[in-house]
């Protein structure tokens, strides 16, 4: 499963909202999203997405470490998103 489809899944799974989940990380519903979708334009720099993926993985109590690494790999251009916004 990709990325941003674990995030969105697990999600879902414990009939949680985004609003939900931008409530109790303190991020926008927009940053949701941008994660959800893999659309890493809208997240203003790596260390901030490490951060909001850290944040949202804690709130779903799942392992962050996969997930980051993706990103990074993703961001850096290693790797092509599963979805395109």
């Amino acid at each position: 499963m990709a990325f941003g489809e674990i995030l969105k899944q697990t999600r879902l799974e414990r009939g949680w909202t985004k609003e939900y989940v931008a409530e109790r990380t303190h991020m926008m519903v927009k940053t949701i999203d941008a994660l959800e979708n893999e659309d890493f334009r809208k997240i203003p720099a790596p260390i901030y997405g490490r951060g909001f993926i850290k944040q949202y993985t804690a709130l779903l109590k799942i392992d962050a470490t996969p997930l980051i690494e993706e990103y990074m790999q993703i961001n850096s251009g290693a790797a092509s998103p599963a979805k395109t916004a």
